[in-house]
């Protein structure tokens, strides 16, 4: 299985769909977490139910990292947005199992062959 994440907001959502149709046509088994930036992308996302998708609200990956809380108010949204690409990563380490990989797909991405 292939673990994947990435993170978007609302203005990203169709790309961040588009990456997920690529996923299904290419990667084979894989999971893929979706840090919602804002509370559009979990109820639209929430609602579409995408196979393979978990999806990670902000205010979760928040409350249980205090320093990122912190940084929302020193950095602008798009700064505060690239933050969160680490605390993401450093969030799902622990659950990916021993072994396996996790890569941080930017919602941008295509595929157009296996990733």
């Amino acid at each position: 299985m292939r673990y994947f994440c990435t993170s978007f907001d609302s203005n990203g959502l169709g790309r961040g769909l588009a990456l997920h149709h690529s996923l299904l046509d290419h990667a084979g088994t894989f999971e893929l977490t979706v840090l919602c930036l804002d509370p559009e992308v979990e109820k639209t996302l929430g609602k579409k139910a995408p196979a393979h998708v978990r999806l990670l609200p902000l205010a979760k990956l928040a409350e249980k990292n205090p320093a990122l809380a912190a940084a929302r108010k020193d950095r602008t949204e798009p700064e505060f947005n690239l933050t969160c690409k680490s605390w993401l990563m450093h969030h799902l380490l622990p659950s990916i199992p021993k072994g396996e990989l996790l890569t941080y797909l930017d919602p941008n991405l295509f595929f157009f062959a296996s990733p």
